[in-house]
Order: C-alpha cells, then structure tokens, then sequence
C-alpha cells in the first residue's frame, strides 16, 4: 500500500496535482506491490481530479500506466486459480452500458485511438479464447449505448473478462446500464427416445425392430444430440437484430407453475416449442438459466434478421398458454450486432 500512501502525502502536502502525479510515477516506476497497477483507477478520488489542468495530469498518469503497465510482475507472483466450471454447459454474462460522452471528451486524440485499440485487441484476445465467444451490440434506444454477450465455461474467466471490458475504454468512459449472469442448459422437458419410440407405434404404425422404425430413431438421436449442443454449447450467428429479456415462471395462486404436475408442464411446453419450430429460419433462440444467479430465473436471447419476425414471435407466443398464464416478463432490449470500427462510428467514439 505504499504507493498509495506516498499519493496521499504528496497530496496533503499541498502541491499542484502535476508535481504529485510525477512523484507518484517516480515512486510507482520502483514500486513491486502489485497494488500500483490499481492507482490509475483510484487517483482521480485521491487527487479531486477538477480543474482542466488536474484532467491533463490524470491523462498522463494514464498513458504512463498504459506504456507501462507490463513492468509489475503481477503474472509471476499469482498463481493461477482453479477453473469454476459447471456441470455441463457454460456462463454467459450480458452487459450493458451508456457511453460517457462527457469522459471521453476529455481525452485527446492520441488517448482515445489507444483506448480503442485497447478495447480492439481484448475483443481479439477474449474471441481466441478456447470455448468462448464474445458477442458485440450498439443498443437501440437510449437504455443503453453498447451491448456484450460472452460465453466460456469458466466462472473466473468471465468475472476477468466482464470486468476488463467495463475498463478497457479507460476509467468512467462506461457506465453500467444493465447486466446478467446465467447459464446454457438442457431443457427438461425434451423428448426421450423411449417416448418417440412410442410415437412411432402409436402415430405411425411402425413395429419396433424393422429397418423403418429403426431409420427414423436414428435421425430422431442425432436431431436431439444436434439440439443437445447447440444449447448447451451454442455458436451463435451474426445475424443483425439481437432481442434481449429475462423472464420468470409465476407463483401465484391460481397461476402457480410449480404446483403443477411435471407431466401437465412438458405438455403445456410441447404447445410452446411447436409455436417456435414455426419460425425456424427466421429466429434463433437461446434460452439460458438464471435461477439462483440473477433476479429472473431465465434469460432469453433472440437472433433475427428482421425485427419484424422478433415481434412477431413474442406476440404469437403472449397467447399461447404458458406465457399467458404463467409467465412474467422482464424489461426488452433490442441491439445490433456490428463490426467494431462501425460500433465505434456508431457510438461517436
């Protein structure tokens, strides 16, 4: 905590803030606690960072934290902690956030084309990340300026990445607008081989053991292991229309989801999936589960080309029954997936 210590007494002391920006660098420069590289992002509550010429010394703290950054030995003092990984599938976090146009005005020109590289080569970095994606959104509407999708199985790399994005712009350029936390999952409702095998007695006559029967349980397997992995490990398109929501089965009387019987609830879900096979093509949907992570107990993403089919899909689906009766719907954001040289134009970055 020295470093600190040292910023704070130059500070009492009462010299302008460019003299203890300089003292502070000198003293970080032959500093080995791990704590300096946390310094630019609190100096600016050391310091009252308010006047022009206290923003200009900020800025210099800045670039020499961001040339510099790579003398604390940070990578061969801590030990790599153990991956936190589910049982099967993986995190997803969505973050949300409003640009400070105000902070980014501050910064000259050679600061902000190295904070959009630096925001260019950790997108780079997290998208080369073994089982990880990192989707990017320009939010419509004015709930939010930008928008992240990231996938990868372990908790610890989401936490280091989520939070790397929040900063790689540089400190309070980003502001939180909105964010969730949950996971790929199985749905339990699918149907089993035992009770397709069934159906095929029942609905078409097929005996059990013939060349037929046999022909459509094996395409019947590889639909399901195909629908298998692509919930629990999706590669997600880069479609344009991007429809975010979270949302929650109710509880109460009357309504109560989970008083009902499995049997009642995968018959009422059978009613909802075959409302979605009728926009296959047009819609791709990833249903991610939140229970005991976040506020809802699920997250639903929709992919489009349109926005007209995304309304149309959430509208069809408001009558049928279980979202009429027992589902609870949270706040809707709509964004665009765009390359990051157009998001930054886009954004006025």
């Amino acid at each position: 905590m020295t470093t600190i210590v040292v910023a704070l007494e130059v500070c009492r002391s009462g010299f302008p803030a460019e003299i203890a920006i300089d003292a502070l660098i000198i003293h970080v420069k032959f500093s080995t606690h791990v704590v300096a590289v946390f310094v630019c992002y609190v100096c600016r509550d050391i310091f009252w960072f308010t006047g022009p010429e206290k923003r200009f010394a900020f800025r210099r703290l800045q670039a020499f934290f961001a040339q510099g950054r790579n003398i604390f030995p940070t990578t061969q003092t801590m030990q790599p902690l153990p991956a936190i990984l589910p049982t099967e599938g993986r995190h997803v976090i969505h973050l949300l956030f409003r640009v400070e146009h105000g902070q980014w005005d501050l910064l000259d020109k050679s600061s902000r084309i190295s904070a959009k590289t630096a925001l260019a080569e950790l997108v780079r970095e997290i998208r080369s990340t073994p089982d990880t994606q990192l989707l990017i959104f320009s939010m419509v509407t004015p709930k939010a300026d930008l928008g992240f999708m990231l996938i990868t199985p372990d908790l610890h790399l989401a936490d280091s990445f989520s939070k790397r994005l929040a900063v790689a712009l540089g400190p309070d350029i980003l502001s939180p607008a909105f964010s969730w936390l949950s996971m790929t999952e199985r749905s339990e409702y699918t149907t089993s081989d035992e009770e397709y095998a069934l159906s095929l007695e029942k609905e078409e006559q097929l005996t059990a053991g013939t060349p037929a029967f046999e022909e459509k349980m094996d395409a019947f397997r590889k639909r399901m292991t195909k629908y298998l992995k692509d919930r629990l490990e999706p590669n997600l398109p880069d479609w344009p229309v991007v429809c975010l929501y979270p949302m929650s089965k109710r509880r109460v009387p009357g309504q109560n989801w989970y008083a009902l019987d499995f049997e009642a609830r995968k018959k009422l879900m059978a009613g909802h999936a075959r409302v979605g096979r009728t926009y296959s093509g047009r819609i791709l949907q990833l249903i991610t589960g939140s229970t005991g992570l976040d506020d809802d107990e699920w997250f639903v993403t929709l992919f489009s080309k349109t926005t007209s089919d995304i309304k149309a899909i959430v509208y069809e689906m408001r009558f049928d029954e279980v979202s009429a009766q027992y589902a609870d719907f949270g706040e809707f954001f709509i964004g665009l997936q765009l390359p990051l040289d157009a998001l930054y134009s886009r954004l006025g970055l």
